[in-house]
C-alpha cells in the first residue's frame, strides 16, 4: 500500500508543470516526448527490465522481472539526478528505492538516451557552441567555465620506459587524461581529446584546448575585450595558465 501510495505522489508531482520543470528543467511537452521515446528505445534494447504498467496485476511483469518504478519515474529521477547534481543518498527519500536501485536504473537510463542520441552529449554541446555568437554562447555557459582533469587508468605498457612515461603521481596508476569544462550548472560543455603519458597540463592548454567556437575564442584571442570574456575556474595544477 505504502508504494502505491510513493507512486501516486510521485504521479502528482509528474502532472504539476511548475514542480516537473523545477526538478528537470523540462516541461509536460517535451519531458512526455523522452519518456516516449525512451520506452520506444528500451523496447528494443536487449536484458532491459520490464516495466510495471498501472496497479493492474494481470498487466505488471511476473514477479522477478519487475522494475520498481515505473518507466516515467524512473527517467524523471535520472534527469532530476542530472538537472539538480544531488547525491544518489537523496534519491532514497524522494523516489522511494534504495541507492544500489537508483544507481542501477540511472546508469540504464543514461546508456539507453546516449546510446539512441536522445540525451545531448559533450560533443553535440559543443557543435552546438561553435554555431552561436560570442554572446548567446557566453550566456549558454553563464559567463563561467570550470576545468578539470580527468584520469582514465589503461594497461601497463609491456616496456618500463614506456610505463614510466603513462604512470601519473597524482592517481598512482598508468592513465590518460582529458580535460573537460563545465558550465555554470555543472553541465559538461566541453571535452578534450584524450592525452597518453603523463605530459604537461600547461602544454595540453596551449596546444589542444578543445574547439567550442566562441568560448575558447574567449579564453585564447588577445582581441577579446576584457568584458567578454568568460570566466574561468581551473585547480592550480598548470603553471601559467593565465
Amino acid at each position: 500500500m505504502s508504494k502505491d501510495a510513493h507512486r501516486v505522489t510521485l504521479d502528482r508531482t509528474l502532472l504539476d508543470e511548475e514542480k516537473l520543470h523545477g526538478g528537470t528543467g523540462l516541461g509536460h511537452a517535451l519531458f512526455f516526448y523522452i519518456v516516449a521515446c525512451f520506452e520506444h528505445e528500451i523496447g528494443m534494447t536487449l536484458g532491459a527490465p520490464l516495466f510495471r504498467n498501472g496497479v493492474d496485476p494481470q498487466r505488471s511483469p511476473s514477479r522477478g522481472n519487475r522494475c520498481i518504478l515505473a518507466l516515467e519515474h524512473m527517467v524523471c529521477m535520472a534527469l532530476y539526478h542530472i538537472w539538480t547534481g544531488c547525491s544518489q543518498e537523496s534519491l532514497q527519500g524522494v523516489f522511494g528505492i534504495d541507492q544500489t536501485t537508483a544507481l542501477r536504473n540511472i546508469r540504464l537510463v543514461r546508456d539507453v538516451m546516449a546510446d539512441s542520441g536522445m540525451l545531448p552529449i559533450d560533443l553535440a554541446l559543443m557543435e552546438e557552441l561553435r554555431s552561436m555568437s560570442p554572446s548567446k554562447a557566453e550566456a549558454a555557459v553563464g559567463g563561467v567555465i570550470n576545468f578539470g582533469w580527468t584520469h582514465f587508468e589503461i594497461e601497463k605498457p609491456a616496456d618500463e620506459e614506456s610505463n614510466t612515461e603513462a604512470y601519473s603521481g597524482k592517481v598512482y596508476t598508468t592513465t590518460c587524461k582529458s580535460l573537460h569544462g563545465c558550465n555554470a550548472r555543472g553541465l559538461v560543455v566541453i571535452s578534450g581529446q584524450l592525452e597518453g603519458g603523463r605530459g604537461s597540463e600547461i602544454e595540453y592548454l596551449r596546444n589542444r584546448l578543445p574547439d567550442a567556437g566562441p568560448v575558447t575564442a574567449s579564453l585564447t584571442s588577445p582581441d577579446t575585450p576584457a568584458a567578454g570574456r568568460i570566466t574561468v575556474n581551473i585547480d592550480g595544477g598548470p603553471q601559467g595558465a593565465a
